[in-house]
């Protein structure tokens, strides 16, 4: 049983398999075996880790499970496997999705199309009678006085039909209508590509017939349940409104399968929809937004959608439109000035403009790609030149918006630049970058994985190093005399910077993914309170939290190009090196903010490229700055413990101690001498704390580390001046302590390196010697 949940994919896949074989046997029950909730739990879990519900393990799960969900034979009847499917979505609809989506690996075409016309007629039927209770319920609201013969009209129609399987479930029932539309989606899904086979050609002609009956088809269906979301909606229940809109979704993916005539008169429907929906200022209606944009994508209306989306964007941050940086800066990255601006075409477009809190939802759903509808609409805008020019106008608009709020002077902040456009623009600077990382993923596919910065990604890169810095380094000199700045709600984007796997890019996947065909695993940072108190403040704390957001998302989106496998990583590198020069002028409120994101950042670049420049910077500056079991060093010690664990990260990690240990500042400026010793523990090595002890800590807890530590001493101290500084008797202590440690015969080879004659000058340094290597012997 527990090998079904194994951590290799082979043995999970081999353990189905048998069971497969044990259900062939007389009186033997698989179930038995292994629990029937455990295999559902399977499903899901295969699904998460693949990301993907078509894979080799759910397929032979499907496979075991057939005739308990799908039964089949000359006595099994059509409401028979209605009933095992309506079950199987009431009780566990995820597992469910996963089973249906491989279905049609164990099913003819035609048999997969007859279930998706019988699951469609039942739905039919439920929203039949959805709508004849609103008629009912109508009439008795107008007629008070016939309320008793309608409620005897009722209960005998319930009474002469309640063996009839429609009478139990109905529309109003929305998750169970939204499980139903996603399955009836899903299996469609699975057979489109051989419905386009001339043998299925009869097979198809049936299903879109079915689909766009004049009785009830697919749009009545959509104007059905777009009502009933934006009734609930309107009624405060959300989550009822979300189950609409997602049934809405289902069937519009629906309708992109129908013929070109269908989904014009599909598209006709949408586009009216839009008008009504975009009138919603309530962030619930993104859902429904996202499949109606998806949809009208599909139609060929990608254009408009990017203007739609444009237009949107630029109303939420006023009507500032001034120069990013110097003309010069603009041509040399390529960049050049249109006279037609994304805004004066946006009134022609049929896609009405959204308001802003819901345009800014929707586009960073689009960025993130939280479903497929986001996914599709990302990548039929990025595969259009002159829809991704639109947006990256809009999105361009935020950023001079900001150049000129880190460029103001400090009286000018309430007067000038209201809260609401603020957020907006940093908004628009996180959504800018990753915009411009999806359009290099799109790149990289064509160019067989080749990644490189683009021009958004040099200037955003340059930007922060010749703009938000510079900034936030004048903002310490004003602010000091100050209170200090509290930049506690920073932390909900540091928290949004921890990659999860699944997922691309991600610190956990391997180089060079591609971002653009997944869902993005850091959530958007959206609307946040971190400037509501902004207008009692001083003007110069105010800028500091917003140069130091902006800091951040640019630190992010760097660590996010290089889990991607850019290759001219030295840029990015070089950058965030400059960067750290905050951290040399900064107070201790901005230390953990900004810290945990830095060191993120040092650990992509070492990890995508081998690059210890960022980290050794940081560990330098950062050796007495750091208090022992802050949050500071528990980040740097978790990144430090997955440089060790990577490929060639113990030579990395003993390469950057030896850097900052050589230091003279660190070592030879402290107080309290360091005395040359036998080690029986760390603290007899180094007891100061810092970045120093958070390595040794590192390194003396793995023995290839201390192995490797050891060579590096030796050769150090082997090369080393005479005389007896504190940062020799640093490394001999490391020394001693490794040798008592660590015995045999490759410590004996290591020390044979060393040379008493060596330190004659030192008499106290040649005994140390003298006893490691007869320690050795």
């Amino acid at each position: 049983g527990n090998l079904i949940h194994d951590r290799a994919e082979k043995v999970r896949l081999a353990a189905v398999r048998m069971l497969n074989r044990v259900k062939q046997i007389p009186g033997i029950r698989y179930y038995h075996v292994v629990p029937v909730d455990q295999l559902l739990v399977r499903f899901i879990e295969e699904d998460t880790i693949h990301s993907n519900p078509c894979n080799a393990v759910a397929r032979e799960l499907t496979a075991l499970m057939l005739n308990s969900y799908f039964p089949q034979g000359q006595d099994t009847t059509a409401s028979h496997q209605l009933k095992r499917t309506l079950t199987f979505l009431v009780t566990d609809p995820c597992a469910a999705s996963v089973f249906y989506a491989n279905l049609s690996d164990h099913l003819e075409v035609e048999s997969v199309v007859k279930f998706i016309l019988v699951l469609f007629t039942y739905f039919k039927s439920a929203v039949n009678k959805d709508q004849a209770n609103q008629v009912r319920q109508s009439q008795k609201h107008k007629k008070r006085g016939r309320q008793g013969t309608n409620k005897q009209s009722e209960g005998e129609n319930t009474d002469d039909e309640a063996d009839d399987i429609f009478d139990k479930f109905s529309a109003d029932n929305t998750a169970l209508m939204l499980s139903l539309a996603d399955t009836i989606n899903i299996l469609w899904e699975s057979i489109a590509e051989l419905l386009k086979k001339h043998d299925n050609k009869a097979c198809k002609k049936n299903l879109e017939d079915q689909f766009t009956g004049k009785d009830l088809g697919v749009v009545s269906i959509l104007s059905h349940f777009e009502q009933k979301g934006m009734e609930s909606l309107a009624e405060g229940n959300r989550q009822r409104a979300r189950e609409c809109f997602g049934t809405c979704s289902s069937f519009l993916a629906c309708a992109a399968r129908l013929e070109k005539k269908s989904v014009k008169e599909a598209a006709s429907f949408v586009s009216i929809s839009l008008k009504s929906v975009s009138k919603e200022e309530s962030e619930t209606t993104v859902p429904l937004l996202l499949s109606f944009l998806h949809f009208m994508c599909f139609a060929g209306f990608v254009e408009e959608v990017a203007t739609s989306l444009a237009a949107s964007i630029e109303s939420s941050l006023g009507d500032y439109d001034v120069s990013l940086l110097s003309p010069a800066f603009e041509n040399s990255l390529g960049l050049r000035r249109s006279r037609r601006s994304s805004s004066g075409t946006a009134s022609h477009a049929p896609i009405p403009s959204l308001p802003p809190a819901v345009a800014w939802a929707t586009f960073e759903s689009i960025l993130q790609g939280v479903n497929s509808d986001s996914r599709g609409i990302r990548r039929l805008i990025l595969s259009s030149h002159s829809s991704s020019l639109s947006l990256e106008k809009a999105l361009q608009k935020g950023i001079n918006y900001a150049d000129r709020i880190l460029g103001s002077s400090d009286d000018s902040f309430g007067r000038n630049f209201p809260i609401a456009e603020v957020e907006s623009v940093i908004r628009a600077f996180e959504a800018y970058g990753r915009f411009a990382l999806h359009k290099e993923s799109m790149l990289s596919l064509r160019n067989e994985g080749e990644v490189s910065v683009n021009r958004q990604v040099s200037m955003l890169l340059k930007w922060t190093t010749e703009k938000i810095v510079p900034a936030l380094l004048g903002s310490f000199k004003g602010a000091s005399m100050l209170h200090d700045l509290d930049l506690s709600h920073i932390s909900s984007v540091s928290e949004s910077l921890i990659h999860e796997p699944p997922g691309s890019p991600s610190l956990a996947s391997p180089p060079k993914q591609r971002a653009n065909v997944g869902r993005t695993p850091e959530a958007m940072r959206g609307a946040s309170k971190l400037f509501d108190t902004a207008q009692n403040e001083p003007p110069i704390v105010f800028l500091k939290k917003f140069a130091s957001t902006l800091l951040s998302t640019s630190c992010m989106i760097s660590s996010e190009l290089l889990a991607m496998g850019v290759s001219t990583h030295e840029d990015i590198a070089l950058a965030s090196v400059e960067w750290c020069e905050i951290f040399r002028h900064s107070e201790n409120s901005l230390h953990g903010p900004l810290f945990s994101i830095f060191v993120r950042l040092a650990v992509q670049l070492n990890r995508a490229a081998g690059d210890c420049s960022l980290i050794e910077t940081l560990l330098y500056i950062f050796n007495d700055k750091i208090p022992d079991d802050s949050a500071e060093a528990n980040a740097l010690k978790d990144a430090l413990g997955q440089m060790v664990r990577s490929r060639g990260g113990v030579e990395n990690i003993v390469s950057v101690f030896m850097k900052v240990a050589n230091a003279s500042q660190l070592v030879d400026n402290e107080e309290e001498s360091i005395s040359l010793g036998t080690p029986s523990c760390l603290s007899d090595i180094w007891d100061k704390g810092g970045t120093i002890q958070v390595m040794l800590d590192i390194i003396f807890g793995n023995p290839e580390a201390q192995i490797s530590l050891a060579r590096a001493l030796v050769t150090s101290l082997s090369a080393s001046e005479v005389a007896l500084t504190p940062t020799v008797i640093l490394q001999a202590n490391c020394l001693s302590y490794i040798a008592r440690s660590i015995s045999g015969s490759v410590m004996t080879r290591i020390l044979s390196d060393l040379d008493c004659e060596k330190f004659h000058e030192s008499h106290e340094m040649q005994s140390f010697v003298k006893d490691l290597l007869e320690g050795s012997a």
